[in-house]
């Protein structure tokens, strides 16, 4: 035997290798499992953290309402529960749900910490404040005690690192917060939280008032369908858009008056904040339980087809961030039609602005648009916007990655709301991709998004 090996060395030469690949297949496993153990057990605190914050601003809310010196609520952080949030992830596909739960809880703790600190006596308009920010963090409390188990054996749980558990919990706030936000934002709020809020800078927001027929001819002329198939009409009237009110008209399908198209465009202003499909067929949240239909048209085809859209109506410099998901959309249409979801972002000077973001829903089966929200583009990407210069090049920033996964250039990103410019790095896993954020500005790893969707597509 051994001769038979002298005389076939690469037999040898195969051994070697097969052992040292298995030595390196079993290094990188356990380098991949600690990174994992490292990022849950981040998540895991800082979810728990958020959770106690809630609590403890719901009972101090309640205790003032009881008569408590309210002098109770100065003992708030005002960046407690937001600050524990900004270290989860966004979600991909749904960034809004992220960044309306953040105003949600800048908008409380500024609030609650104004109404402790203010010397006149507490009004009605106080209390009813008070009042709503309690119910609000109670029914939230609830859901943290909800989801908590989820999130305690994150460091373990791979339905964690496949996208499962965060998203379903950031749906179940927005759902929770719903038009109140609006409600909770009007009333007390510190100007240097988010001054793109402000109304002065809310320029997608502002203009002069228009009528009805002028909101008509604006719904009719972004989205043109022949008249001798469809009929318009009013069927939303000063229905709330969280800052402004609005005009929503319907396209219906003459012969069988079935509600086809519904345009929503802003009474201040003029513009329009959404386009929907929907269906008179299969109504219903159960619908999201189905799976939909193979797609016909590639990913790249409904991306392609959205940038059409918006180049038609003038909407330049927007890019994908992210693959979409595919599924039954979040309207609750007919289930027999699977929807590419995704972002579009705006993009200046090869930096990325997420919050600039248009959210679409194409259909899988004929490529054409069926759902177009505008809200977050409107709000911020008409005003003034200043990125700082990095003071580290990206080779530099990489210095701060500890990770052994060779983590590959992703794009540069600009966050508004905290005014932070990050170097991305993509690390990728069998079953997810990690996107580690440095901070371009001090070299420190900031926050890991997941993606459970693909690779981060930016090209």
């Amino acid at each position: 035997m051994g001769s038979f090996l002298q005389r076939i060395p690469w037999v040898k030469v195969l051994v070697i290798l097969l052992v040292i690949s298995g030595v390196l297949i079993n290094y990188q496993y356990r380098q991949i499992t600690q990174m994992q153990s490292q990022i849950g057990g981040e998540i895991q605190s800082n979810f728990t953290q958020m959770g106690l914050t809630v609590r403890d601003m719901r009972i101090k809310s309640g205790s003032v309402m009881a008569g408590e010196d309210r002098q109770l609520l100065e003992n708030i952080n005002p960046n407690s529960a937001s600050g524990s949030l900004s270290y989860l992830p966004r979600h991909s596909n749904k960034p809004f749900y992220f960044y309306n739960l953040q105003y949600f809880l800048e908008y409380v703790e500024s609030g609650l910490y104004y109404i402790g600190s203010k010397d006149d006596p507490l009004s009605d308009e106080d209390f009813a404040y008070l009042r709503k920010v309690h119910d609000m963090l109670l029914q939230m409390e609830d859901i943290f005690i909800e989801e908590n188990p989820r999130f305690s054996n994150a460091q373990t749980n791979r339905e964690f690192y496949l996208g499962k558990v965060w998203p379903e919990v950031l749906e179940k706030m927005e759902s929770l917060l719903g038009d109140d936000l609006q409600q909770i934002y009007t009333v007390y709020v510190y100007p240097h939280y988010d001054p793109q809020l402000e109304p002065e800078n809310r320029l997608g927001f502002s203009g002069p008032e228009v009528t009805q027929d002028e909101a008509f001819k604006v719904a009719k002329d972004f989205f043109p369908l022949p008249d001798s198939e469809y009929a318009w009409q009013l069927t939303g009237e000063g229905w709330s858009s969280d800052w402004g009110d609005s005009w929503t008209f319907s396209a219906i399908r003459k012969g069988d008056n079935s509600y086809e198209w519904q345009v929503e465009v802003l009474a201040t202003g003029g513009n329009v904040i959404s386009l929907r499909k929907t269906s008179n067929a299969n109504f219903g949240d159960d619908n999201l339980l189905n799976d939909p239909p193979e797609p016909v048209i590639s990913e790249q085809t409904a991306i392609n087809n959205a940038l059409e859209f918006l180049s038609a109506r003038g909407i330049k410099d927007v890019y994908p961030l992210y693959t979409p998901n595919y599924g039954i959309s979040d309207w609750g249409d007919a289930a027999d039609e699977g929807r590419y979801q995704f972002s579009l972002v705006r993009k200046i000077d090869n930096i990325f602005i997420p919050e600039h973001s248009i959210e679409f829903e194409v259909s899988g089966q004929t490529g054409e648009i069926t759902s177009f929200y505008n809200h977050q583009f409107l709000l911020r990407s008409q005003s003034e916007i200043s990125i700082p210069e990095p003071k580290l090049s990206r080779d530099e920033a990489r210095q701060g990655i500890d990770w052994l996964l060779l983590p590959v250039d992703g794009p540069t990103v600009f966050h508004q709301f905290n005014e932070e410019l990050f170097y991305t790095f993509i690390a990728k896993e069998s079953e997810a991709s990690y996107i580690i954020y440095i901070n371009a500005i001090t070299g420190e790893r900031d926050f890991v998004d997941y993606l459970y969707n693909g690779i981060w597509s930016y090209d």
